[in-house]
């Protein structure tokens, strides 16, 4: 805004300058004091004082002849001029990344259309990319398919400089439409020039094959962040020392706010190789210390966020916000958050470099190949409940799934974050990333869940499944081991069924829970191993004896594993 005001004053003052000096060269007034009547224009309209400017003007436009129409065709020519060149001068002073901003189009086929709305925060560069069905006099561009695209520098400087035309960066997208919103492939190096009507982009995943893809700026494109221009934006009078940018403290990857003089609202978070979280929209008053509005997302379409939060203030530059309202992402555990006022600069630009330390050479971006055994390093729920009985669990994975979203029940104690004691606990989701769980979040709220949180598993300290043995051949005994070959198996929490090869050896054991009652045969002392192969000897040498309280080695056996190995028995549930 100030910006703009600025550069209106300056254009102002280059036409009244211009004016009095044509006029005046018109009276052929000396040269001396023509250019004592400019520079009193300028002066006074710097002071913001109009008389003396008026009584030049007027003075100045008695005379109607064809030569002062002409010189006054001149003066706004110069005074166009010279609003070019103010704006010119502001624009030269802006980042790149500042100056790469705006809606661009591109003609695919006959019928289709490319678009781009660029934004940034803090010098960071992302993108609403997306595919248009749409007749050349359309007047509205609406994409059918989009991505969230972050454009990511090999430097900062790439991005701050004033002086470069050009962007060599790297591309990642995303999208709720595909891929369970995570990265579709690696990064993509990419050229952005800008030019003066547009961008040409070379390496981008919608320009063509080989060469140059021409944008060109277009209003018709869609906006990636609409509720910007809600009517309620800024009414209510939220507190005007919310006015800034904020960051979360004490955070390693803390969430950022800005909030804007007219009621716009930027949210942000970042860490590098994570899809971004940056959202856009508006905030209003809702009430004593509350603000509320609603946002869209990168990647997410226009599908509108809607919140509301609390605030207070320590001093001028520390802000806390209580976001236990409506629907909004929130920190692992956490609804009430302390930010400090700063400024742009510390924000970090995020690089490539930076990227690459998490999305190695062997990172998997098909999220429909990743099998179960990749969360075994942990994963973030979204915790909805935890019972005792697996059939309530089960009943409300069910609920869940019924309103079209994924759910799962796990065993706590399988979990090193989880706690030890047997609870059935439901998630909404198995997220591989805070920022995905965070998103996932909000999903839970708005069907119904407002006591959710999301909280990290901890690595798998246990498997536990239950593998069924129905005959004595699928079993081979040797002196140090015992192979079970592909019996069936299924999860303690219900969520895997399938065949495994598994493997007792001496390390095996019994867990001090086990009850020993259903396990025949069995005596004090008694190794796992020893007990499977005592029982295997009588089987074969003294078949009565074998089953005389049921065929010990045959049924259901609970056990927890690492890989291939049985670590754990913890109970028989049948025999015949």
């Amino acid at each position: 805004m100030k910006r703009n005001t600025i550069l209106a004053c300056l254009a102002t003052v280059a036409v009244l300058t211009a004016t009095a000096c044509s006029s005046d060269q018109s009276k052929t007034a000396p040269e001396s004091e023509t250019s004592k009547v400019g520079e009193t224009v300028i002066v006074e309209e710097a002071d913001n004082s109009a008389n003396e400017v008026e009584e030049v003007s007027e003075s100045d436009t008695q005379e109607d002849t064809p030569e002062s129409e002409s010189q006054s065709d001149d003066s706004v020519a110069n005074a166009e001029s010279a609003d070019n060149l103010a704006q010119d001068d502001a624009s030269e002073n802006m980042t790149l990344a500042k100056r790469l901003c705006g809606r661009y189009s591109c003609k695919g086929s006959d019928e289709e259309y490319y678009i781009l709305d660029i934004r940034e925060f803090a010098d960071n560069l992302y993108a609403h990319a997306g595919a248009v069905f749409a007749e050349d006099d359309q007047e509205y561009l609406e994409s059918y398919s989009f991505w969230g695209v972050e454009l990511i520098p090999e430097d900062e400087g790439a991005v701050r400089s004033v002086d470069a035309d050009t962007l060599s960066c790297h591309v990642l997208a995303f999208s709720i439409m595909s891929n369970l919103t995570k990265y579709q492939a690696p990064p993509a190096e990419c050229t952005i020039t800008l030019t003066d009507d547009g961008i040409e982009v070379e390496g981008f995943f919608l320009s063509a094959d080989s060469g140059k893809t021409v944008f060109k700026r277009d209003d018709r494109v869609e906006d990636a962040f609409p509720y910007m221009n809600n009517e309620e934006a800024g009414t209510g009078s939220p507190d005007e020392r919310l006015v800034g940018l904020w960051r979360e403290k004490d955070a390693e990857t803390p969430l950022y706010f800005e909030f804007g003089e007219r009621g716009s609202m930027w949210i942000y978070n970042e860490s590098p190789g994570t899809e971004v979280y940056l959202g856009g929209g508006e905030y209003h008053g809702t009430g004593e210390h509350l603000i509320g509005g609603a946002y869209s997302c990168l990647g997410g379409g226009t599908m509108p966020v809607e919140y509301e939060m609390a605030y207070t203030f320590s001093g001028d530059d520390e802000l806390e916000l209580d976001m236990t309202y409506d629907d909004f992402p929130v920190q692992s555990g956490k609804s009430v958050l302390t930010f400090e006022r700063i400024e742009e600069k510390d924000v970090p630009v995020v690089t490539i470099d930076k990227v690459r330390e998490v999305l190695t050479d062997d990172h998997i971006y098909d999220m429909y190949a990743i099998s179960d055994d990749n969360y075994d390093d942990g994963f973030y729920g979204v915790w909805v409940g935890a019972f005792e009985s697996r059939d309530e669990a089960d009943d409300l994975a069910e609920q869940i799934k019924a309103k079209g979203y994924d759910a799962y029940v796990v065993f706590s104690p399988e979990w090193e974050n989880l706690s030890p004691k047997s609870y059935y606990c439901v998630t909404f989701d198995k997220c591989m990333t805070e920022t995905w769980a965070e998103g996932t979040l909000v999903n839970a709220q708005s069907a119904g869940f407002d006591d959710a949180y999301v909280k990290f598993s901890g690595k798998r300290v246990q498997h536990r499944i239950c593998y069924t043995v129905y005959s004595h051949d699928e079993m081979e005994f040797h002196q140090d081991k015992v192979i079970l070959n592909d019996v069936h198996t299924s999860s303690n929490a219900g969520d895997e069924s399938g065949t495994k090869t598994l493997i007792i050896d001496k390390d095996t054991i019994f867990d001090p829970s086990c009850q020993m009652e259903p396990f025949a045969n069995y005596e004090d002392g008694d190794t796992v191993l020893g007990w499977f192969l005592k029982n295997d000897e009588l089987a074969r040498n003294d078949p009565d004896s074998y089953s005389q309280y049921g065929p010990a080695l045959i049924g259901v056996f609970d056990v927890s594993i690492t890989g291939d190995h049985i670590d754990r028995f913890y109970g028989c549930y049948w025999w015949d």
